[in-house]
């Protein structure tokens, strides 16, 4: 399993993209709810902070360090946007491409110019 560690995100910087973002889902797991899915555009050096938190899984943070992080991200974020797919479309069209209109719904909330678009997973977006 790969942690963040800003490996890609140094290798993009260095090429000259100044416009990153990440995008994560969740609801993927239980059997009833939404798919929800986030997406953050940080700048290179705000980024960073990420690090010393040493996030392995969200699941499994303190209460301590989600409040911090929300701070972080409500104060430092470029963008942060969120989509929901109700479970009624997941059953209509099954739980992957659910997630993967949700994701292609909150890349297209954002306003901010994005040059690189990091997913968590194997899956891509068509933009």
């Amino acid at each position: 399993m790969n942690y963040p560690n800003l490996k890609e995100e140094k290798a993009l910087f260095k090429k000259g993209f100044k416009y990153i973002a990440g995008i994560d889902e969740v609801g993927r797991g239980p059997l009833a709810g939404p798919v929800v899915v986030g997406i953050v555009v940080f700048d290179k050096q705000k980024l960073k902070r990420w690090l010393k938190f040493n996030i392995k899984d969200s699941k499994k943070l303190s209460s301590a360090k989600r409040i911090k992080i929300k701070q972080i991200i409500k104060e430092e974020a470029i963008k942060v946007k969120t989509s929901l797919v109700s479970e009624k479309i997941i059953d209509k069209i099954n739980i992957r491409q659910a997630t993967l209109l949700a994701m292609k719904k909150c890349y297209q909330k954002l306003s901010t110019k994005v040059e690189f678009l990091l997913i968590d997973g194997k899956d891509t977006i068509k933009t």
